[in-house]
């Protein structure tokens, strides 16, 4: 992915970001275990590069997941799991050519894991 990738954390998230061969930035969201030894990804976004780019960029991630409703967990893999099905669900919902059998599938796992909680 980068030459040198580096982290940062922000609202109970960690953020790794770095700049490509192609002159832009990617930055990848995680959950992070209590005892920091894992981190279970979320979302991946580009950016411009540079830190303040990658920073404006995690927070806007952080609203877009904040704002999924997704219900929390006291497990982190368990809330990253959710939060990146809700994210993945939404960007369906999104697209312009619709997966109607993949997103009703996602959208029935989110209620059913929601529901069994």
């Amino acid at each position: 992915m980068t030459e040198r990738e580096r982290f940062f954390r922000a609202a109970g998230y960690v953020f790794t970001w770095g700049d490509d061969a192609e002159g832009r930035a990617s930055v990848a969201m995680h959950r992070e275990s209590a005892s920091g030894r894992s981190r279970y990804f979320i979302a991946r976004a580009r950016c411009e590069p540079g830190r303040e780019a990658a920073y404006a960029r995690a927070l806007a991630m952080v609203a877009w997941v904040q704002s999924l409703g997704v219900p929390a967990r006291r497990d982190p893999k368990a809330q990253a799991v959710l939060e990146m099905l809700a994210v993945t669900h939404d960007r369906l919902a999104r697209l312009r050519v619709k997966a109607p059998a993949v997103s009703v599938a996602v959208e029935g796992f989110l209620e059913g894991r929601a529901a069994a909680a």
